[in-house]
């Protein structure tokens, strides 16, 4: 089985592309909320990281991927910009203090993992994130694993929703699908703003009590 930090690093080089429209949209959500410090969970290669570093947002972010972080620091250093960026696990402590951030995003990452860890990650998004924070979330549909059995792909079942892909760009990478349900159940300490479904993935945009 292809070493799954291996797979994120191929992965990364494949699939970056275009900033998400919804980023674009937060990005001016926070300019009128004043909210200035952002956090990237499973920043990847940086694109959107590295967009929100161009508008002058005080960007963190981490990833799994060795080779990703250093492509996205060489990315850095080119645009004369400064970001914190570390390899960093999300089955582990972030290394963060409590209450660091406005905002957190998790675009297509924390599903990458078990139910275990996927909680795990979502409390410590609840941690470094300051009372009134806003999150933004993209998970894949349960929907989304239908049409992929459908078409054939191979999956190694873990649990009830999580499956490790056996052969191709992610094979080793546990993917976890979510039912609409399991999202309002996962994220119920904060206060859901929105949760739309779009190119077979919830995305939820939710904030933390005052």
């Amino acid at each position: 089985m292809t070493d799954a930090r291996e797979s994120w690093g191929d992965w990364y080089e494949k699939v970056e592309g275009d900033i998400d429209p919804d980023v674009v949209e937060l990005r001016e959500q926070l300019e009128e909320e004043d909210k200035d410090s952002v956090l990237d969970v499973g920043c990847g290669a940086g694109r959107h990281l590295l967009y929100l570093t161009q508008n002058e947002l005080d960007a963190h972010g981490f990833d799994f991927s060795e080779s990703a972080v250093a492509k996205l620091r060489g990315e850095l250093d080119e645009l004369g910009a400064e970001a914190d960026v570390q390899v960093a696990d999300m089955a582990e402590k972030f290394p963060y203090d409590g209450e660091q951030f406005d905002t957190v995003l998790a675009i297509r990452s924390i599903h990458h993992a078990d139910l275990s860890t996927i909680n795990h990650s979502v409390d410590e998004i609840f941690r470094v994130l300051r009372p009134s924070g806003l999150i933004y979330v993209q998970v894949p549909t349960y929907e989304k694993l239908e049409k992929l059995r459908g078409g054939g792909e191979e999956f190694e079942e873990v649990e009830p929703g999580t499956n490790i892909p056996l052969k191709g760009p992610e094979e080793g990478v546990p993917h976890h699908n979510f039912k609409r349900e399991e999202v309002h159940e996962i994220f119920s300490d904060f206060e859901i703003e929105a949760l739309d479904k779009r190119d077979d993935h919830y995305n939820l945009l939710a904030r933390k009590a005052p």
